[in-house]
């Protein structure tokens, strides 16, 4: 092997050595969990809100139709969709709470 041969075949195996040390290290996130996170539980949250009013209204212009008795039925179960979907709100946020205390004091935990 001639002495040009092997300077080419030392420079490739630095070239190799450089490339498995970039490979090693950890990849950049490409985004934010925590933000998208957040974005998709905002998105649950106003879903839920949003699924009780639609349902309370729609339960209420039926009855309201069957009955004739507009906008009786309509003004209780707006209401009363309202009122689940607040309650499925809250229940949602204390959910999430629970999970978040729970890594804290996991993450407490291992620290000590």
């Amino acid at each position: 092997m001639s002495k040009r041969e092997e300077k080419e075949l030392k420079e490739f195996e630095a070239k190799i050595e450089q490339v498995s040390r970039e490979l090693s290290k950890p990849a950049k996130k490409m985004f934010d969990f925590k933000f998208s996170a957040g974005w998709a539980l905002g998105a649950r949250l106003a879903t839920e809100l949003l699924g009780g009013v639609v349902v309370g209204a729609g339960i209420g212009l039926v009855f309201d139709k069957l009955l004739s008795t507009s906008p009786w039925f309509l003004i209780v179960f707006l209401m009363l969709g309202s009122a689940a979907g607040i309650v499925n709100v809250y229940r949602t946020v204390s959910d999430v709470q629970k999970k978040q205390d729970a890594e804290k004091s996991a993450g407490r935990n291992n620290k000590e």
